[in-house]
């Protein structure tokens, strides 16, 4: 069992990690809304954003990653809501902690094969804005690893480890 401090400090460690992905997905996503909006406008009056499509590509990865995050801190994930409800009580737990696990492995791999991206594609600057690749991929890796640890708090609280 966690003592009463430790489990405070991990209640609040947990709580400070969601509310940064959050706040980070609310900038990202504003960013993304207003570059486009923003392109769409000047190129209507014929003076397009050099690069804007690559840079909104770009923030898709890292916001698609973040929200991935949340949903998995939330429970929220396609696993939980298609499959969990349609399943006896008695096995539901059982059908979590596997699912869980799987969750784990693919993220294990998903920052392993990420890293091994941003790795590959070092050398490499982006077409229209000469920013090196791997300032846009590296959301791969640590947004996977935000998820992991998110996955990983949940397990510890939810089993008082």
């Amino acid at each position: 069992m966690l003592r009463n401090g430790k489990k405070l400090f991990m209640d609040k460690f947990h709580n400070n990690l969601l509310r940064f992905e959050e706040n980070l997905v609310v900038v990202l996503l504003s960013a993304l809304i207003l570059i486009i909006c923003a392109d769409v406008l000047l190129r209507y009056f014929n003076y397009p954003l050099y690069g804007s499509s690559e840079l909104v590509k770009y923030i898709f990865v890292w916001l698609v990653m973040f929200s991935a995050a949340i949903c998995i801190d939330r429970r929220k994930h396609f696993m939980i809501d298609l499959v969990i409800k349609k399943i006896k009580l008695k096995n539901q737990e059982k059908i979590i902690l596997f699912g869980d696990i799987l969750i784990f492995l693919f993220l294990i791999l998903l920052i392993y094969k990420g890293i091994i991206l941003c790795i590959k594609i070092s050398g490499a600057n982006s077409p229209s804005l000469g920013i090196p690749q791997y300032y846009a991929y590296s959301g791969i890796p640590i947004g996977g690893f935000f998820m992991l640890l998110s996955l990983v708090l949940e397990f510890i609280q939810k089993k008082n480890i």
